[in-house]
């Protein structure tokens, strides 16, 4: 980083004592050299300073100094005599009036020190070789006729030591050397011809001439022939990087310049990068860039599955890292209870955790801010723009935003100083190891939204500071110099460029992969080859594409990936174009370039590549069963990938071979208001026969006039659903009495329904009081008279204490002994004995499940049991899509990762609906997903479980219940203690013995009297 192993060495000339003096003294003197160091150098220096400096971050007066410049940066040096009128200034100094050339520097600063500026003029008069050269030449008594030439170090001269005064200029009478004023590597100074000649920051004499207080001997900067000892180039970046590094017992003043040091290092770190913008222009069709990634094991909150960090460099140029942190599902944090693992937001006690205390004071206290200081960069529009102070929480819980909310419980004040007291809402949210290890500010969330990472990803992207640029008219369009005019570049983060740091990572890396039509893709070629060349070249013919069918067709392992997939197992050779089997365990990630549903076929073959495991060929992904189709759109029909009324229509005709006419109207009008057939008319058509079949059997539509009777019922149904049937391509209603022969639609379906010998039979089966209150019932419904209230009162049987904190024991006989992973699958055992031989028995599905009390415990047991059924799995895919998505920016493969979240024992129709995410689903957008609307439940919440009688139950507690009246739900769900029974993870209370749970019940509430 520094000195490439010892082949870069540079003179180390200690600076005389009376200029250290002014770098170290504590007088009045030297602090205000220090502070006005930049202006000091100003009226010493050969050469002028082109720069646009930001001076909105000295004006406030706080912080420290940071010289921040927007824009290219120039030097320019002038004629060694004054236009006429004008004063003397820079490299004229040297040489015009140099009786009064002490009075000509404060003209040209009078703030500064007499004193001290005289002492740097003897100083660089005594050293200097400029100075040296330009003195003799103001004693030249033909003048006029003379030319300054300031010359580039020659060739011959050793690498690195301090230039004369002959080898620095030359004074040049009549024509002089022409040959290197042409080659533009020295330069030629007249007398006076008021031009500014631009100083080129490729010349050795570029930094001396400019800063002549750190260069005092006029030691000669980078040029593009500074070489290592041994014959190297030397990059620009490499050279400053090893003249800013720290040595011991180091005497130079470069380091020590403070201000004046920030100007330098922008000043080079522009040459460095000017450098690089002029062989961008040089190479523009050349260049090629590809995201490359460093791997970084972390594990100190968890096992890392995905990273990305990036470095910003704040409005002061102090660098900080935002980095986001993708844990491994294992280690995933998805309870608010959990998050109090990782992330505090409360001062500790000083007691039990001084270090962290101190820590937690010093770093991580927001403000003041608000009432307190109503100038802090933090308010806007009179509020804090991070909402500081928070309000007090007594537990983490989830907000309503992108962060949760921590737990901030009610503490008293700290006095930090006579004026400020902090308490737990002025609290960043921290990691106590993270702080106490690094000792500096450090801010861990948790992210539970897409909308917080998305915030961090747009760092990655968005380049250094720039401003607003002006729109001008024409057709040329300089991209490089629009980006040299707009950057704005500081101190800390040239001094990062220039050692070369790394500024951000992202893991996995992602491989691009290519997606064209045959012989479609593009080919590059040089302007000076054939075109029948380029034809005839094969390798010209070799796509990522075309080589993932040819892997396929020679390695049977490439065949159980996805086109998406092979980046995983494979890495693609760019050199011979060529698929390799991985050899290290790097993870990279494969993203197929999006392609919009308005470039036709191009788009149904990526939906072919996304879906279809080792095609070896274009024709494997145009046929399907057998069949070759003649385009990719053909193809994805037959596969079912691409969405049509043909699948709505295929719901609709299973239904009428199997449901009643009534059940089938109802789904019709699912249909028309969840899936948004396109041809309405033509599906009323082929399916009303169906839906009027029990008209005929009530005996009561005059004139046969089903149609209208239909349309009528229809249109109720549609009302119910806030919905229109006129809005819909369906006949015109020609009749306009509300119901046919005056009954009711709700009893026209009744009529309809033919009830089973079996419940009729079932009134005979009442015993004493069953059959009295029966009879009572349905003596009410005859006459017209009565309502009934059913009351049911349960929980009145408990009797066992409650122990502390509301902690209950569970009786012993419908406990299963927490052990593990072990005692969950005893539990799914008994609540599903022989689960592999009723996968299709209805009677046993409906009369069992496990309750838990959270959605996460629901998901994994019912991932466990799914797992025990026999067979193969079989993915069903969704059509999935994003609400107001015209440019299709969002692909399906990623819409199907996301996961947004009674007819018990009967057979039910339903047909693929949209379903839309709300806005608690934490996603940018509203995701539509048109699928099934089924859901595995075999376990259910227990919030969900009321109301249900479920004669085999499971209770799974890993977490205690939360609400009021939770656990009596979960234990009254079942009819009986054998068929009972209980897992609770937690279940110990220390010196009791049994299993034990909490029992939350307010009993404020059920006790409570009226005022």
């Amino acid at each position: 980083m520094c000195c490439k192993g010892g082949k870069v060495t540079i003179s180390q000339v200690p600076a005389p004592d009376e200029l250290l003096q002014l770098f170290l003294d504590s007088s009045t003197e030297g602090r205000h050299f220090r502070q006005h160091i930049r202006s000091y150098n100003h009226v010493m220096s050969f050469t002028s300073l082109g720069v646009h400096v930001d001076e909105s971050l000295v004006a406030t007066g706080h912080g420290i100094y940071t010289f921040r410049a927007q824009g290219a940066i120039y030097h320019k040096i002038g004629g060694f005599h004054p236009n006429q009128g004008s004063r003397p200034r820079y490299l004229k100094l040297y040489i015009y009036d140099t009786d009064h050339e002490l009075q000509n520097r404060m003209r040209e600063n009078p703030i500064l020190n007499q004193a001290v500026v005289y002492k740097l003029q003897k100083l660089l008069h005594q050293c200097n070789p400029f100075v040296i050269m330009f003195r003799q030449l103001a004693l030249e008594p033909n003048i006029e006729e003379c030319r300054l030439l300031i010359k580039e170090r020659p060739s011959n001269q050793p690498q690195y030591s301090l230039p004369s005064a002959s080898q620095v200029a030359a004074i040049v009478i009549g024509g002089g050397d022409e040959d290197t004023i042409e080659r533009g590597r020295d330069i030629n100074v007249i007398n006076c011809d008021g031009k500014l000649t631009k100083v080129q920051e490729t010349m050795g004499y570029y930094d001396p001439l400019q800063y002549p207080i750190l260069l005092l001997f006029g030691t000669y900067g980078w040029d593009i022939e500074t070489k290592t000892n041994v014959g190297k180039n030397v990059t620009c970046r490499e050279y400053y990087s090893y003249v800013l590094q720290i040595r011991r017992n180091d005497q130079s003043v470069l380091l020590k310049s403070g201000r004046l040091l920030q100007q330098y290092v922008i000043d080079n770190y522009v040459k460095i990068e000017t450098e690089r913008l002029r062989w961008i222009r040089r190479n523009q069709n050349n260049i090629r860039s590809e995201l490359k990634d460093d791997v970084i094991n972390k594990g100190v909150l968890g096992r890392v599955k995905s990273y990305m960090y990036v470095t910003e460099f704040q409005k002061r140029g102090l660098p900080h890292v935002h980095m986001l942190l993708i844990l491994d599902t294992d280690d995933k944090l998805w309870e608010p209870e959990e998050y109090d693992s990782v992330v505090k937001a409360e001062i500790p006690r000083h007691k039990s955790e001084p270090e962290l205390y101190e820590a937690v004071l010093k770093h991580m206290i927001h403000g003041p801010c608000g009432v307190l200081n109503q100038s802090s960069p933090c308010m806007k529009n009179g509020h804090c723009k991070k909402r500081y102070p928070k309000d007090f929480c007594e537990e983490t819980r989830q907000g309503n935003d992108s962060y949760p909310e921590y737990m901030r419980r009610f503490s008293d004040p700290i006095f930090l100083n006579r004026n400020k007291s902090v308490d737990n809402r002025w609290v960043v949210p921290y990691n106590p190891w993270l702080l106490l290890k690094y000792d500096c500010h450090i801010n861990v969330e948790i992210c539970s939204s897409i909308k917080s990472i998305k915030y961090l990803y747009k760092y990655v992207y968005k380049g250094p500071d720039r401003v607003a640029m002006e729109v001008h008219r024409g057709t040329g369009m300089d991209e490089i110099q629009q980006y040299v005019d707009a950057r704005w570049i500081c101190a800390p983060e040239a001094l990062w460029k220039i050692f070369k740091f790394t500024l951000y990572k992202l893991y996995p890396s992602v491989e691009r992969l290519q997606i064209h039509l045959p012989n479609h893709h593009q080919v590059r070629f040089y302007k000076h080859q054939r075109i029948t060349d380029v034809l005839n070249d094969n390798q010209n013919a070799v796509t990522m594409l075309t080589e993932f069918f040819a892997l396929n067709q020679m390695d049977p392992h490439a065949r159980n990936y996805l086109y998406r997939e092979i980046p995983e197992h494979y890495c693609w050779l760019k050199g011979v174009k060529k698929w390799q089997r991985r050899r290290t365990k790097r993870k990279v990630i494969g993203r197929i370039y999006t392609v919009s549903p308005s470039e036709g076929e191009k788009f149904y073959l990526r939906v072919l590549l996304s879906h279809l495991r080792g095609p070896t060929s274009w024709e494997c992904l145009l046929t399907h069963n057998g069949a070759c189709f003649f385009t990719f759109k053909k193809a994805v029909e037959d596969w079912g990938l691409l969405e049509s009324d043909n699948i709505i229509r295929e719901c609709m005709l299973e239904a009428s071979n199997m449901c009643m006419p009534y059940a089938l109207r109802r789904l019709f009008v699912t249909i028309l208001i969840f899936c948004e057939p396109t041809d309405v008319r033509g599906l009323f058509n082929e399916f009303y026969p169906y839906m009027v079949k029990d008209y005929q059997m009530t005996n009561i539509v005059v004139g046969n006039n089903f149609e209208d009777m239909l349309l009528r019922e229809l249109r109720d149904l549609l009302l119910l659903h806030g919905k229109l049937i006129k809005n819909y391509d369906l006949p015109i209603l020609t009749m306009e009495t509300n119901e046919v022969g005056g009954v009711p639609t709700i009893i026209q379906e009744e009529l309809s329904v033919q009830i089973p010998d079996e419940d009729i039979q079932s009134v005979e089966k009442l015993n004493n009081d069953q059959m009295s209150a029966y009879n009572t019932i349905m003596n009410a419904i005859h006459q017209k008279q009565s309502q009934f209230f059913f009351d049911g009162p349960g929980g009145t049987d408990g009797n066992e204490p409650a122990k502390e904190d509301d902690m209950v024991k569970m009786p012993a006989e419908i406990v299963i002994p927490w052990g593990g992973e072990s005692s969950i699958k005893k539990l799914i055992q008994h609540t599903f004995p022989q689960l592999e031989n009723h996968g299709w028995d209805a009677s046993y599905m409906v009369e069992r499940a496990i309750l838990t009390p959270k959605n996460c415990d629901v998901h994994m047991l019912n991932d466990m049991i799914i797992n025990k059924f026999p067979g193969d799995e079989h993915i069903l895919l969704s059509f999935d899509e994003v609400e107001g998505d015209t440019h299709n920016l969002y692909q399906q493969e990623y819409l199907h990762t996301i996961a947004p979240d009674h007819n018990a024992g009967k057979r039910a129709f339903l047909p693929r609906i949209k379903l839309k995410t709300t806005d608690g689903a934490g996603l940018p957008f509203v995701l539509i997903r048109k699928q099934f609307p089924v859901k595995l439940c075999f376990g259910i919440t227990i919030n969900k479980s009321q109301g249900q009688t479920i004669p085999n139950v499971g209770i799974y507690i890993p977490r205690h219940v939360f609400s009021h009246g939770q656990l009596y739900v979960a234990l009254s769900r079942g009819v009986s203690r054998a068929a009972t029974r209980v897992l609770i993870k937690d279940g110990k209370v220390e010196g009791e013995e049994g299993d034990f749970t909490k029992n939350i019940v307010f009993k404020e509430i059920l006790l409570s009297q009226p005022q």
